[in-house]
């Protein structure tokens, strides 16, 4: 079924006006909507196409996503689909075991979102939640909690409120493990206000902040307790430059003596066996 759609949408150009990509991640891919949705749908859906079919897709979008950099280079939405087009490569080459264009193209995958999260910020064009939510796996430390914070600020993705409780803990101990603890409090405080705002004080999410909460604390103790540790071992003296020097000589003297040493014992054998042999 996922191959027939994808063949569906490559011959008849019209039929991603339905919008594949917009009901997939909630937003508009205004100029470039075709080529978007078949990404989206090789992305999504995990098309079966064979390894060749599959080249000669990623390659084709590779070289239109590229025509219409000029054009949307301001588009936060455009360096999303890029995004999600470099995953597809980057998956691409994992199967076939090609592990430095894996590397290159989850390299380009962090870089494309980390632009279209930049580009957001300021433009009209606003990412959806569900585009945060596509985002945030697999993005160093830093990008992926600012990736988390910002879906969450915008609701959430998910169809249920756990979902929504759980992004508040991953924003927690993503602060967390980056030792931003003033900033975990906050997002701390944040979450237990907005369960007393919605009746929910008594609920079974109030496990979920008092988890996090410990774990806050926890990263915060065992922090303070190496930093404990490094401060009580005694400080490294640096070695002296001319201590480091007069070694070095002698080492070179004792070297240069076992030479000469050598040198003299086969002297002195080689007169010894001379004179041994006129006699």
């Amino acid at each position: 079924m996922n191959k027939l759609l994808l063949l569906i949408i490559c011959l008849l150009p019209g039929v991603t006006s339905a919008s594949v990509f917009d009901d997939a991640y909630n937003m508009p891919a205004q100029g470039f909507l075709r080529e978007a949705s078949r990404v989206a749908i090789y992305a999504k859906e995990n098309v079966g196409l064979d390894i060749k079919q599959q080249l000669t897709e990623l390659q084709y979008l590779s070289g239109k996503l590229q025509a219409f950099e000029t054009q949307q280079i301001k588009n936060p939405v455009y360096w999303f689909v890029r995004g999600l087009h470099a995953r597809n490569l980057a998956s691409y080459y994992q199967q076939i075991a090609d592990k430095n264009r894996v590397e290159e193209y989850i390299q380009d995958k962090n870089s494309y979102y980390q632009r279209a999260m930049d580009l957001d910020k300021a433009s009209s064009i606003k990412l959806s939640a569900a585009a945060y939510a596509v985002m945030k796996p697999g993005l160093p430390d830093v990008l992926k909690q600012r990736a988390i914070e910002t879906e969450l600020n915008l609701g959430g993705s998910g169809e249920d409120d756990s979902y929504y409780w759980y992004l508040h803990w991953s924003n927690i101990n993503a602060l967390s493990q980056q030792n931003r603890f003033a900033e975990a409090q906050l997002a701390l405080d944040k979450m237990q206000k907005e369960l007393q705002e919605k009746g929910m004080s008594d609920s079974v999410y109030v496990s979920l902040l008092n988890k996090a909460e410990a774990e806050v604390t926890e990263q915060k103790r065992q922090l303070e307790s190496e930093k404990k540790s490094t401060q009580n071992q005694p400080a490294v003296t640096k070695d002296n430059p001319l201590s480091e020097f007069v070694e070095e000589y002698l080492y070179f003297l004792i070297w240069f003596a076992s030479i000469l040493l050598v040198l003299l014992l086969a002297l002195l054998f080689y007169l010894y066996e001379k004179k041994r042999k006129s006699r």
